[in-house]
């Protein structure tokens, strides 16, 4: 008796469930979210067996198919903080689908401060190393002359993308991600209409209080 009601309760939930996702493929809402929540709230009066549970993550996955893979490069370099602005950035990524996350530090080895932040993340994270050289000397004055901070270790990601992705099949968005910053989680919806290059508003850079391209809507040119 006890096993025939848990069947006709599976039966009801997996019945729902269907009629769930063909009322989102007709009407066009996105009511993913409220279904999670509501599951989340109720998981222990539904007993979900595992199998329950990985069909919910394959819809979630079908959700999201076609949104790109975004690779985020973002050097880093050891500081009080570090760990702290590192936390921050990675919290960010879970909320994200698609990520591939990678993590260049400024250093002659790996660091296990980063290596374990990577793998409570529960993020794809490729974590590599790019020591910045010392500055060299330079007669000008001007500090513009010395190379910005974070070359090295994003060209290093670069480098990584181009021998391990193949040109023309693995397709994508890069973006240069640093540590030190805040992330709406809107932003990865601009990224995910790039086509070639993409550019948008920054707020709070260098004392100003925004930094943005001007385009010409005539020509589409900067």
């Amino acid at each position: 008796m006890k096993k025939t009601r848990l069947t006709f309760y599976v039966l009801v939930f997996l019945g729902l469930l269907v009629l769930w996702k063909l009322s989102v493929i007709e009407s066009g809402i996105d009511q993913l979210q409220v279904f999670k929540e509501a599951l989340e709230l109720h998981r222990d009066k539904l007993h979900l067996t595992e199998q329950q549970v990985i069909l919910l993550h394959e819809l979630e996955a079908d959700k999201h198919k076609n949104f790109p893979i975004v690779y985020c490069i973002t050097p880093t370099y050891w500081r009080y903080v570090q760990k702290a602005e590192l936390t921050r950035i990675s919290q960010t990524l879970q909320l994200v689908p698609n990520i591939h996350w990678i993590v260049v530090e400024d250093a002659a080895e790996k660091s296990d401060l980063v290596r374990n932040l990577i793998e409570d993340s529960r993020l794809i994270v490729t974590h590599l190393v790019a020591q910045t050289a010392p500055y060299e000397k330079v007669k000008d004055k001007n500090p513009k002359a010395r190379r910005h901070r974070g070359v090295e270790q994003r060209n290093a990601g670069l480098r990584w993308l181009r021998d391990n992705l193949v040109a023309g099949k693995d397709k994508g968005v890069v973006y240069f991600m640093d540590d030190d910053n805040t992330y709406s989680v809107k932003l990865f919806d601009e990224i995910a209409k790039v086509k070639r290059v993409g550019a948008w508003p920054v707020g709070l850079v260098g004392g100003l209080n925004a930094e943005f391209p001007i385009v010409d809507k005539a020509t589409g040119e900067q």
